[in-house]
């Protein structure tokens, strides 16, 4: 092995070519650590020590870390610095600012050989979230089909889309073969309409059998003229507390709310059935008369009240709901009517068997609360509701003669039954279908139709062959063998953007660009890029990637303290990220500045999370930009509530977890993990630290050797978020007790709070925001962690972006621009 000193000279080469790809501050060149090493550890661990201790010889380690065998020895020498016991106590000790030079070379070169050892992955399953979206446009079904699939794993980055995340266990191709069968058994029908039920519901009244309309198929199931098994009846209840009752179909704010264990408790105030029903698949439609309330002499009404329509069932511990859509505002006083659509397989059922109390169906409708203890609630008034189910506008419906056509060139059946394969497989494949691939299908076509009762059946089997193949479970990633890199195809381009930006296949503007040959002209591209951006299935790029590079789950992990906090609750929880996701959608569709992360004079807020900011001014329940006054003190992602409490530990704010958020998240500069069993820090059971206040507990924390090298590197930027408490809020200085938001970051630069912390991240650290969103978006958008070449590929396009004033969906058209998007 090569010595110490002759690697030099290779190390400092690999530290130009590759120091771009490291974050903040310049690359540490081993020239300037050896003579440390030298100084602090050759006297125990070189090799012309006789018994070099540990067996540890320092000068003998290979200094690079990509290609050599060392990296444990390296991590275990990191450790043994961070936690304070090398050198020996007894000892000559090493300085702060030696140390920091040695740990941060090693963590340096452990993030550079972490990077060239990446590698693009061979295989890329589609996620639960790209499944489901897939097949319902692929079959024109809306069912939930993700559900009965296992959660996605998370990659390094913290995204959900990485191949190297995302295999096939023998289980789950299982659920993929069930779930295939039973959702082409949904689109593609046979026979005559069903019956169909049809009631009608007023409030204490027998339910209603509703006559078949005119326009729609199925014959009216009447229970009360056949003797068939069906229980229906009204669950209506307009308040128990007798000072709070009020008259039949007139609704106070309430909802069902989390009791017990895996339970909910029947709202208080609620119109709607309770049935046991023999359907359990297919689509509902659910019609509400309703209206609101005129205001009562003398009393002011100022917001409206709401319709929210759910579907569940009643179980042993009270009852499963889940709510169909967004509710309504209802601002008018007549009455009207309003549809909601349901797809039952998406929605909690009884259980198939007899009918009692804690087994059947419910459909309700109640009035939401918008704010939390409304002195003059709104209120809702149901003059009925209805439902028809399963509901179709026509038979056949939409979804099966998208896959059987009609045979209007009146093919022979077997020239039919290939026709409807080739055309479906196309668009499940995404691209065209071999003919090899297609004689494959025929031929398990041929041996089903001999088998199978009807054409319909044997086509369903031959499509679940086609939904359970790997060319539509998984999107290209293989290059041909013996080729490092190769440009994807137009039609794989048109599939790796379309998930990217849509989690579903290509629209058929797509396939047809891909299809000419068109989609990789550049600017063809860019303007699909624009297109894509601005329609409503971006949303799910909006969704998707916000909240796992932002880990806004971290919202629903949190436990908060109701005692400090009594004022937090689902909804406010819900309305905190919903802020973050609109947030983030307004920069993209409007193409505005990722420096908003870092601070914004606005943001989007509802009445209930208005109330929380203290914003005047803001009524119901949907959510709309504002302008943020200074005095407010918020502004971009840092201030806002879903990334506070999130980052927090329920009880109070957390700087080390909100500093370690900061440099990870926004600025893709993350601390090193702890050393093994280092302890946390607990000011509630940790009696060294109760009552002291955070930075005291902080500065405590750092004086053991253990903690201190990685802590002096993340405190000091969580410090300024001590603003902040757990959920948040805005802390008012107390009389005679100042917040202490005051640190030195590792810059040197001191400073006191979030104003100066967002003026230092401007003035030194734009550029590692810009550096981070390319790279975040570009593991995104290419499903999978990147590689030192991808990263060196993204860093070379900031002057590309700062050309075009940082805008965001200007950085999206660069990523899908560039070479590694457009290779494979």
């Amino acid at each position: 092995m090569q010595s110490l000193h002759f690697k030099i000279c290779t190390l400092l080469i690999l530290c130009v070519m590759g120091g771009s790809s490291l974050n903040a501050a310049e690359p540490i060149p081993f020239t300037k650590v050896a003579p440390l090493i030298k100084q602090h550890c050759s006297k125990c661990h070189d090799s012309s020590v006789v018994k070099p201790k540990g067996n540890l010889k320092i000068d003998k380690l290979n200094i690079d870390l990509v290609q050599g065998k060392d990296g444990d020895q390296w991590q275990e020498v990191l450790n043994r610095l961070n936690f304070g016991d090398m050198p020996p106590k007894e000892e000559p000790q090493i300085g702060n600012a030696d140390r920091e030079m040695i740990t941060g070379w090693i963590v340096q070169e452990m993030r550079r050989a972490a990077l060239t050892k990446n590698t693009i992955t061979q295989f890329r399953r589609l996620t639960r979230r790209e499944y489901e979206r897939t097949m319902q446009d692929l079959l024109g079904v809306g069912i939930e089909f993700g559900r009965r699939l296992p959660e996605d794993g998370r990659s390094k980055e913290g995204f959900r889309n990485d191949g190297d995340a995302l295999r096939i266990s023998p289980l789950q191709y299982e659920m993929y073969l069930q779930i295939a069968d039973e959702a082409l058994a949904g689109a593609i029908v046979t026979g005559l309409a069903p019956e169909v039920h049809r009631y009608r519901l007023e409030a204490k009244k027998p339910p209603v059998v509703l006559p078949k309309p005119d326009n729609r198929p199925g014959e009216s199931y009447n229970y009360k003229a056949k003797d068939k098994t069906f229980t229906i009846g009204d669950d209506c209840l307009f308040g128990k507390d007798v000072k709070k009752q009020q008259p039949l179909g007139v609704l106070l704010p309430d909802a069902p709310q989390s009791f017990g264990e895996a339970a909910l408790k029947k709202p208080d105030f609620r119109y709607g059935f309770r049935l046991h029903h023999p359907f359990r698949r297919g689509e509902m439609l659910i019609r509400v008369r309703a209206a609101r309330v005129e205001d009562e002499p003398g009393k002011d009404i100022t917001r409206p009240p709401q319709l929210a329509v759910g579907l569940g069932c009643t179980n042993l511990h009270g009852i499963e709901i889940k709510s169909i859509g967004e509710p309504i505002v209802i601002e008018h006083t007549e009455f009207r009517t309003y549809e909601f659509r349901a797809r039952l397989e998406n929605f909690p059922l009884p259980n198939p068997g007899p009918f009692r109390d804690q087994n059947c169906s419910i459909l309700y409708a109640w009035n939401p609360p918008s704010i939390a203890k409304d002195p003059n609630p709104p209120k809702l008034k149901i003059e009925w509701i209805e439902f028809e189910s399963p509901f179709f506008e026509q038979w056949l419906p939409p979804s099966h003669t998208r896959i059987l056509f009609p045979n209007n060139d009146k093919l022979a059946e077997q020239d039919y039954a290939r026709e409807v394969i080739k055309r479906f497989a196309t668009r499940a494949y995404r691209g065209p279908v071999e003919k090899k691939e297609m004689d494959r299908l025929m031929s398990f076509w041929t041996t089903s139709r001999k088998e199978a009762d009807s054409l319909e059946a044997s086509i369903r089997e031959t499509l679940s062959l086609v939904l359970t193949s790997s060319r539509f479970l998984a999107l290209p990633t293989k290059h041909t063998e013996g080729s490092s890199k190769e440009r994807l195809t137009d039609h794989e381009l048109a599939s790796r953007l379309s998930y990217f930006l849509w989690s579903t296949m290509p629209d058929e503007t797509l396939l047809k660009l891909a299809g000419q040959g068109k989609l990789r002209d550049p600017k063809v591209l860019a303007e699909q890029t624009r297109r894509m951006i601005k329609d409503p299935k971006a949303w799910q790029f909006i969704e998707q990637f916000a909240e796992q590079w932002l880990e806004l789950d971290r919202l629903q992990r949190i436990t908060i303290n109701k005692g400090r906090y009594p004022e937090f609750n689902d909804q406010l929880s819900s309305d905190m990220k919903a802020e973050t996701l609109h947030f983030f959608a307004h920069l993209l569709r409007e193409d505005l500045s990722i420096l908003n992360f870092l601070d914004a004079d606005f943001t989007f807020v509802n009445e209930g999370l208005a109330k929380h900011y203290g914003i005047p001014d803001v009524k119901g329940s949907g959510l709309r930009k504002v302008k943020l006054d200074p005095q407010l003190h918020r502004g971009g992602l840092l201030t806002q509530a879903s990334v506070l409490t999130g980052n927090s530990d329920g009880l109070d704010g957390h700087p080390i977890k909100r500093g370690v958020w900061l440099l990870k998240n926004l600025l893709d500069d993350p601390p090193p993990p702890p050393p093994p069993n280092v302890p946390e820090l607990d000011r509630a059971s940790n009696p060294k630290l109760k009552g002291l206040s955070i930075t005291e507990a902080l500065a405590l924390h750092r004086n053991n050797n253990a903690c201190a090298g990685c802590h002096s590197k993340i405190d000091p930027w969580g410090i300024a978020f001590e603003e902040y408490d757990a959920i948040g809020n805005w802390r008012m200085p107390k009389s005679g007790k100042v917040v202490e938001a005051k640190a030195e970051l590792p810059t040197g630069t001191t400073v006191n709070g979030m104003v100066e912390l967002k003026k230092e991240l401007f003035r030194l650290r734009t550029d590692d925001l810009r550096k981070a969103m390319l790279r975040k978006v570009a593991s995104y958008a290419l499903g999978r962690s990147l590689t030192l070449t991808d990263v060196e590929a993204m860093n070379m396009l900031l002057p590309a972006l700062k050309q075009r004033e940082d805008r965001l969906a200007a950085l999206i058209e660069i990523v899908v621009a560039s070479e590694p998007f457009q290779t494979k």
